[in-house]
């Protein structure tokens, strides 16, 4: 069975994990996170999803109701927010690539190996079966503490530009 996670604080203030599929979204028995979900699977030696059945589901709740709530939380986090990356790869889009050019173009003539990368993946990106192609594009955003739920406000530093 395929489920989709959702983590959620119930009406009364409980955290729960959710398995969704077409048929609505069920509370995952005795869990509290996905990342508690994660490591009973890891223990066990089983994928989430024999770990959902061996967990087994509860009540039904209603996730358009939680979520108008406010009550939905980001899909995963951790104990401790500084040891959760938050990551991705991926071609990065045209203006990212662009910003990055030009901030290096008065210290080189040429193009800068952000727009080589680029560049690569636009034409490589998504090779033909049975080549290869170029490498993705990895970046990062932070650490657990600039995870939000649905609708939250996101936050930047005083910093930020």
């Amino acid at each position: 069975m395929s489920y989709r996670l959702i983590q959620v604080v119930s009406s009364d203030g409980v955290r729960q994990v959710l398995a969704a599929d077409a048929d609505g979204a069920r509370v995952i028995e005795g869990v509290s996170s996905t990342y508690e979900l994660a490591m009973a699977a890891i223990k066990a030696g089983r994928s989430i999803a024999d770990q959902v059945a061996t967990q087994g589901l509860g009540e039904t709740v209603d996730v358009d109701l939680a979520l108008s709530e406010g009550r939905v939380l980001a899909p995963i986090d951790h104990p401790d927010p500084a040891h959760l990356h938050v990551t991705g790869t991926g071609l990065t889009h045209l203006g990212s690539a662009e910003g990055r050019q030009r901030m290096h173009e008065k210290a080189a003539a040429e193009t800068t190996d952000s727009m080589r990368m680029f560049l690569m993946g636009v034409k490589d990106g998504k090779p033909k079966a049975g080549e290869v192609g170029a490498q993705p594009e990895w970046f990062y955003k932070g650490n657990g503490h600039t995870l939000v739920g649905p609708g939250k406000a996101l936050t930047s530093p005083a910093f930020a530009q």
